[in-house]
C-alpha cells in the first residue's frame, strides 16, 4: 500500500512540474485525419448510446464506436 501511495504522489509531482516545453508542428492533413476519426468515433459512441433505449445490449456502444472510424 505504502508503495502505490508512494508511486501515485510521485506521478502526480512529476506530472505537476514545470518543464520546458518542446513544439512540433503537425502536418495539417494528418491533424485532420484525427479530428476525423475522433469525430466519427464520438458520433458512432453517441449513436450506440442511444441504441441502448431501444433494447440493444451492452456492445452497441462499442459497435458504434467502431463502426464511427470508418
Amino acid at each position: 500500500m505504502k508503495k502505490l501511495i508512494f508511486f501515485s504522489a510521485s506521478l502526480v509531482l512529476l506530472l505537476m512540474s514545470p518543464s520546458q516545453e518542446a513544439r512540433a508542428e503537425m502536418d495539417p492533413r494528418m491533424k485532420a485525419l484525427g479530428l476525423m476519426a475522433v469525430y466519427g468515433a464520438v458520433g458512432g459512441t453517441l449513436l450506440g448510446t442511444a441504441s441502448l433505449a431501444f433494447g440493444t445490449g451492452g456492445r452497441a456502444v462499442a459497435k458504434g464506436a467502431s463502426l464511427g472510424l470508418y
